[in-house]
């Protein structure tokens, strides 16, 4: 399914670049 991997891929951002930056935007 597309929306599986768009999730897969979304959350993998989140955890990698995305994950850093908000947390330091959220400091």
């Amino acid at each position: 399914m597309l929306f599986k991997k768009i999730s897969k891929f979304v959350g993998w951002l989140s955890g990698s670049s995305v994950g850093s930056i908000t947390s330091k935007t959220h400091e």
